[in-house]
């Protein structure tokens, strides 16, 4: 005949008890830490949309093809105060990784040689309060990408038609600005 010990029995069920709640408190954690990352992502966005903070505002967009090909571009973006929405302002100039160039007998990807326009005017890229990025630019093969972004901090991302997207404010200068050697 086995013989239960009633000590043993409850410590076990107390030690499961403690593991479950440590366990819970954990989850607790990770979805109160994301709640507030979410949070602070959404103020920085929501900054951008007023005039007061729309000068000197640049765009950076980088894009991965379901081939792998990287495309990047960075230009001037400006509030629309009418339409309540972030656009570009300019053409956008795009680099590519497979546009490579021979530099000091390397290839080279990004050549800024084999650049693409991205848009012939205003609304190529058109990112609204509620989250949604849309982006037209006349070199795709899929037409419009949009997408609802998700995000860390400056750093908004998304998919759209089995293309990565992501792109972030800066206060920098836009792709192919003149620069002097050192």
């Amino acid at each position: 005949m086995i013989k239960i010990n009633y000590f043993n029995l409850k410590s076990i069920w107390i030690f499961i008890i403690i593991f479950i709640f440590i366990k819970l408190n954990e989850n607790i954690k990770i979805v109160i830490s994301s709640a507030i990352q979410q949070l602070d992502c959404h103020d920085v966005f929501i900054s951008h949309f007023s005039n007061s903070n729309s000068n000197n505002k640049y765009l950076q967009v980088t894009v991965i093809n379901p081939q792998g090909v990287v495309s990047f571009s960075r230009d001037a973006i400006s509030y629309i105060t009418k339409g309540n929405y972030i656009t570009n302002v300019k053409l956008f100039p795009t680099v590519f990784s497979n546009g490579e160039q021979c530099v000091h007998s390397q290839l080279q990807p990004f050549s800024f040689d084999k650049k693409k326009i991205s848009f012939g005017d205003r609304n190529g890229i058109i990112i609204s309060p509620d989250g949604t990025f849309t982006y037209k630019p006349i070199w795709s093969t899929v037409g419009e990408l949009k997408f609802n972004y998700s995000c860390d901090k400056n750093i908004y991302y998304g998919w759209s038609k089995s293309h990565f997207i992501s792109f972030s404010f800066i206060t920098d200068h836009e792709l192919g600005s003149p620069c002097t050697n050192p």
